[in-house]
C-alpha cells in the first residue's frame, strides 16, 4: 500500500489513454504499451486518474484534499484509504510512476492531429480516433505554434481529449501490429482464363496461356505447403488466370486433400464464377476449410456485360449469379467484389439493391467488396477520387443490409476511427504484403499477388524451403511515418510507390486525402458545440 507521506506520481512513459462515455457514463481506456495491457477506468478510479492529468505531480494528501474540497465522498468512508488503493494498483500496473521532480507542464501537438479549416474549425488525432470542433481562436493558436497563450483549463482540456502531448514526450509508432496475420499463400497454376475482362492487368502476359505449372514445380509447392504451411495458421489461396479451369481441377482436389485434416488451413478461392457451381460438388466435402469465394459482379447484366466477358464475346453476367446463388445455397460464404471506376461508379445503387432483394434471406453468408480499377504500373494512371468512393460507400449502407468493405486505407480507417474505444497503438501496414507468399507458375515465389515478374517484389524460389523471406521488401521513408494523414494512407501500394520511383516522382495521395477528411469533419461535427 502507498503512504500519504512517501510518494509523488505522474503518468507512465508508455502510457495512451483515451476518455470515452459508456452507458452514460465517462470512462478512460489506458493502454500500457509496455505490458501490452489495457484497463478501463471508471467510478473512484476515473476521478483519480483524471487528477493525475490534470496536476504536474499528484500525491495521496492533494487527492483526497481536493474530493473532500469538492464534495465528491458523501458515504462515510476512509477517503486516504480508497486513495492510496487506486494510486497502488495504477502504480503496479504501471499507468502511473514515482517521480521526484516537479516541474510545469509544457504542451505540444500529438504527432497525428490535423487542423481542418471550413466554414468551420476542425480538430482531429487519427491515432485516437477524437473530433471536436474549435473556436477561430484556438485554430490559430494551434496552427501557429502558440500554445502556451492558451489558458491552463484550455491546453488541460486539449491534452485531455488526445490533441496535446507532454512536451519531448510524445510517442512515435515503434512497430508493424501484422504479428497475429495469417499468412496468405497464393497459388498461381496457370495464367490460362476463360474472361477477357476490359482491365485486366495480366492481358500483356506473353503466352498467358502457355504459362502452366510443371509437375516439377507442383511437387516442389506440395513440399513447401508440407513445411512451412501446415506448422502455422494460413490461407491458401487459388488464383490465377482463372483457377476453376478443368485443367486444374486434380491439383485443387489433391491440395485440399492433402491437408483435410489441418483446422489451421483455410482456403479462399479467387474465381470469374463462371464454372463454380460446376466445381461445387465435390467442393461441398471440404465445406468447413474453404473460408470464402471470391466472385466478381461489376454492376447489373447490361454493364458487367460491357466489362466481364467471356474470350469469345458472350455475357457472363446470368451464370455468374446463378453460381453465386448455388454456393449460397450449399452454405458457402461468397464476397462479391466490384471492380469500381467511373464507368461502372453510377450503377452501383441499383446493383446493391438488386442483390439485397435476390439474397434477402442469406445476407450473412456475403458482402460487397470494393476495389478500385486502377494501373498500378502505370504512374498516369488516375483511379477513381477517394471521395467519390467514400460517398458511394455511405449511400450503399443506406439501401442494402449486405455487408459492405472497401480495399481503400482511408475508406477502411473511417469505420475504425468512428468507434469510441478506438486506438491505434502500432503501426500497420497497406496490405498484406508481409505476409504474402505469393507462388507463381515457375516456382518463383512474390509479396505481391499483382507484382508477378517483377525483380524487386520476388522474395524467393519455391525449392529453397525455409529461405523464403519478405523482410525488407515493405520500406516505408521517416517522411510518410511523420504524415498527420499516414493512417488514412497507410505509406501507398508498394507497387505502385515502385512504379514513381523509377520515374522519379512522387505516390503521394495527401491532398486528396484531405479533401476528404475536411468533408467527413463538416458533415459529422458542422453541429457541434465548440470545445475551446
Amino acid at each position: 500500500m502507498i503512504k500519504a507521506s512517501s510518494s509523488v506520481f505522474a503518468l507512465g512513459p508508455k502510457v495512451l489513454f483515451k476518455e470515452v462515455r459508456s452507458n452514460n457514463q465517462l470512462e478512460y481506456i489506458v493502454l500500457n504499451r509496455e505490458s501490452e495491457k489495457k484497463y478501463i477506468l471508471h467510478g473512484w478510479a476515473y476521478m483519480v486518474f483524471e487528477m493525475i492529468l490534470s496536476n504536474d505531480l499528484l500525491d495521496v494528501n492533494t487527492v483526497c484534499t481536493q474530493i473532500i474540497k469538492q464534495n465528491i465522498c458523501t458515504e462515510n468512508i476512509d477517503v486516504t484509504r480508497r486513495v492510496s488503493r487506486i494510486l497502488s494498483d495504477l502504480y503496479l500496473k504501471g499507468v502511473i510512476h514515482e517521480c521526484d521532480y516537479a516541474s510545469k507542464k509544457k504542451f505540444e501537438l500529438q504527432n497525428n492531429v490535423y487542423l481542418s479549416k471550413s466554414d468551420n474549425y476542425y480538430i482531429t488525432n487519427f491515432q485516437y480516433g477524437t473530433k471536436d470542433k474549435i473556436s477561430f481562436d484556438t485554430y490559430t493558436k494551434l496552427s501557429s505554434g502558440l500554445i502556451e497563450e492558451l489558458s491552463d483549463d484550455d491546453q488541460f482540456l486539449l491534452y485531455k481529449h488526445n490533441y496535446l502531448g507532454i512536451k519531448n514526450q510524445l510517442m512515435d509508432f515503434e512497430t508493424f501490429d501484422d504479428t497475429d496475420a495469417k499468412k496468405n499463400v497464393y497459388i498461381i497454376l496457370s495464367y490460362a482464363c476463360n474472361f477477357k475482362c476490359t482491365y485486366c492487368f495480366e492481358m500483356d502476359k506473353e503466352n498467358k496461356d502457355l504459362k502452366k505449372m510443371s509437375e516439377d514445380t507442383f511437387s516442389d509447392v506440395l513440399s513447401y505447403l508440407d513445411h512451412e504451411v501446415s506448422v502455422e495458421d494460413a490461407i491458401i489461396t487459388f488464383y490465377g488466370g482463372e483457377p476453376l479451369l478443368q485443367e486444374n481441377e486434380e491439383r485443387i482436389r489433391m491440395i485440399l486433400e492433402r491437408f483435410r485434416n489441418h483446422e489451421n488451413i483455410k482456403y479462399r478461392i479467387i474465381t470469374n464464377g463462371l464454372n463454380a457451381g460446376a466445381f461445387s460438388g465435390w467442393f461441398i466435402d471440404y465445406h468447413d476449410q474453404i473460408h470464402e469465394f471470391v466472385i466478381t459482379i461489376d454492376g447489373l447484366q447490361a454493364v458487367h456485360d460491357q466489362r466481364r466477358i467471356l474470350s469469345d464475346g458472350s455475357a457472363t453476367f446470368t451464370s455468374i449469379v446463378e453460381s453465386v446463388a448455388k454456393l449460397i445455397d450449399l452454405g458457402f460464404f461468397v464476397t462479391v467484389r466490384v471492380n469500381i471506376e467511373r464507368s461502372n461508379y453510377d450503377s452501383q445503387i441499383e446493383l446493391a439493391k438488386y442483390l439485397d432483394k435476390l439474397f434477402s434471406d442469406t445476407k450473412e453468408q456475403m458482402r460487397l467488396s470494393y476495389h478500385l480499377v486502377e494501373a498500378k504500373c502505370d504512374v498516369n494512371d488516375i483511379p477513381l477520387n477517394t471521395v467519390l468512393l467514400f460517398q458511394l460507400v455511405e449511400s450503399l449502407k443506406k439501401v442494402t443490409e449486405i455487408p459492405i468493405s472497401c480495399a481503400h486505407p482511408a475508406i477502411s480507417f473511417i469505420e475504425r476511427y468512428s468507434e469510441p474505444y478506438y486506438i491505434q497503438e502500432y503501426l500497420i501496414p497497406f496490405c498484406g504484403l508481409r505476409k504474402n507468399r505469393v507462388i507463381d507458375f515457375d516456382g518463383i515465389v512474390y509479396s505481391c499477388n499483382e507484382a508477378m515478374g517483377l525483380e524487386n517484389f520476388s522474395i524467393g524460389n519455391i525449392e529453397s524451403v525455409g529461405n523464403i523471406s519478405s523482410e525488407g521488401v515493405y520500406n516505408l521513408s521517416r517522411k510518410c511515418m511523420g504524415c498527420e494523414f499516414y493512417l488514412l494512407c497507410l505509406g501507398g501500394c508498394s507497387l505502385k510507390n515502385e512504379m514513381h520511383t523509377r520515374k522519379g516522382t512522387l505516390n503521394c495521395k495527401k491532398e486528396e486525402i484531405k479533401s476528404y477528411i475536411d468533408s467527413y469533419l463538416h458533415q459529422n461535427l458542422n453541429k457541434a458545440s465548440v470545445l475551446v
